[in-house]
């Protein structure tokens, strides 16, 4: 069976400071690899041999005897001595005495820390209260360190328990508190997304800028978001749901001229091609076309446009013009929007040209457009193709009337029904029935007899 190989520990330094972490990992491999088992001459050996080529010569200078160096625990005694004695108890005090809790650093961590520092302070007895001193004066929370400090049975053991749970509700708070900002920071998120939607504020303000002005102060020489300027503007609040200040403007893009719902328009004597719409508030056209053209001098709109989706557009101005169509006039304020595809007209003023008519109900077709669409419906009588079969509910009763016998009566049924005649007009009308097939005549009793009254029209 295979035995388990223990490496040996890296070759030692050869530094005081680090002799005793060192020889504790050699007495470990000593034990796991069962170097202790075998004689004594051989682990002496090996201790020698992994410290490194410079154990020889310390071992030489211990002037130890023949039969001293090939006894362990001789050696390791004369070596333990050989590096500790060259330790400065002061200097390890002074280090014990000034270590502090460091950011980030947990209690145990610290607590193990002092523990080592300690072990060559030479305290004896005293070091438990010793490490439970510099433990307290050393944490980082001051306030514990002080609640600590007035605690006249304190130990070593109940500092160090009191500090892990004080340092456990404090990173749980932490939690609770990243929590309870990621809940408000989804609930202000939220709140955005109502009022970008026309939730919950019933009103929303935005910016315009108005005319420029000599004098503003240095905290609003900030780059303007509606028009980048960085110069100073006085500021107008616009109230959005306002319908005097602000207008939707509906489709932004034409994809065909030829559609029915072009129109040309003169425009203080300039005809241009606009598409109707009637959802929008506003008439527009392009800044381009504006350019092109000779109109008055553009003045500040008094309206937000918005677009399809609440959209805001970019209004670089609006001027007054006289719209003409079939000899019908009306006054205007056109919006120049830029980006615009097509010139747009608005609802309102192409109703003034009469270019669309607004339609209170809509009534439906006369009888005599019916007649005249579908004469047929209204001449003879049809007849549908096949036969149909008329299936009864189960445990139907069929009534049954007897005629009361009448003078110049008689009795007529179409398979199911009697008819009582009783003057010379419905006479006629039933003959007329019987020879283009409506009903038959019936002698003879039935199932089904149901009593009908003619009504003459």
């Amino acid at each position: 069976m295979s035995q388990f190989q223990v490496p040996p520990p890296e070759k030692f330094t050869f530094k005081a400071d680090d002799w005793p972490k060192w020889i504790k990992r050699f007495e470990r491999f000593r034990t796991a690899s069962g170097l202790e088992t075998q004689a004594e001459e051989n682990q002496v050996n090996a201790l020698i041999y992994t410290m490194g080529e410079e154990a020889e010569d310390i071992l030489v200078s211990l002037r130890l005897s023949l039969h001293e160096t090939s006894e362990y625990d001789t050696v390791k005694a004369k070596l333990d001595a050989h590096f500790v004695a060259r330790r400065n108890i002061i200097f390890e005090r002074a280090k014990f005495n000034q270590r502090q809790q460091e950011m980030g650093e947990t209690v145990d961590s610290f607590h193990t820390a002092l523990q080592c520092l300690a072990e060559y302070c030479g305290y004896g007895a005293l070091h438990d209260e010793m490490v439970r001193d510099r433990f307290v004066v050393g944490l980082r929370d001051k306030r514990l360190s002080e609640q600590l400090q007035m605690d006249p049975e304190l130990t070593l053991e109940k500092a160090v328990n009191r500090a892990r749970q004080s340092e456990q509700v404090k990173r749980q708070q932490e939690m609770l508190k990243s929590n309870f900002k990621a809940d408000i920071a989804n609930t202000q998120l939220d709140s955005v997304h109502a009022r970008q939607h026309g939730g919950a504020q019933p009103k929303q303000t935005t910016l315009q800028c108005r005319q420029k002005v000599k004098k503003v102060p240095q905290d609003r020489l900030t780059q303007c978001k509606r028009c980048g300027d960085t110069k100073g503007h006085r500021l107008q609040q616009l109230t959005e749901d306002s319908e005097d200040e602000v207008a939707f403007l509906g489709s932004l893009l034409a994809k065909e001229i030829t559609s029915p719902w072009m129109a040309e328009i003169n425009v203080d004597n300039h005809n241009t091609v606009f598409k109707i719409d009637t959802g929008a508030d506003v008439t527009a056209v392009s800044e381009t076309l504006y350019a092109q053209g000779q109109f008055s001098r553009l003045e500040k709109p008094t309206k937000v446009l918005r677009g399809p989706g609440g959209t805001r557009l970019k209004v670089k101005g609006m001027f007054t013009a006289t719209l003409s169509k079939n000899n019908k006039h009306t006054m205007e304020d056109i919006y120049v929007v830029k980006g615009l595809s097509m010139p747009l007209l608005s609802g309102a003023a192409a109703i003034a040209l009469q270019l669309v008519a607004r339609v209170e109900n809509i009534s439906l077709d006369s009888t005599e457009t019916v007649k005249k669409e579908f004469p047929k419906l209204f001449r003879g009588l049809g007849k549908m193709e096949g036969e149909y079969n008329i299936v009864l509910k189960p445990g139907a009763q069929p009534p049954s009337h007897p005629t009361k016998g009448q003078r110049g009566a008689e009795s007529w049924s179409s398979k199911e029904s009697s008819l009582r005649v009783s003057y010379q007009g419905s006479q006629e009308e039933l003959n007329r029935m019987e020879q283009q097939g409506v009903i038959s005549k019936v002698e003879e009793p039935t199932e089904w007899c149901a009593p009908v009254v003619v009504v003459p029209q």
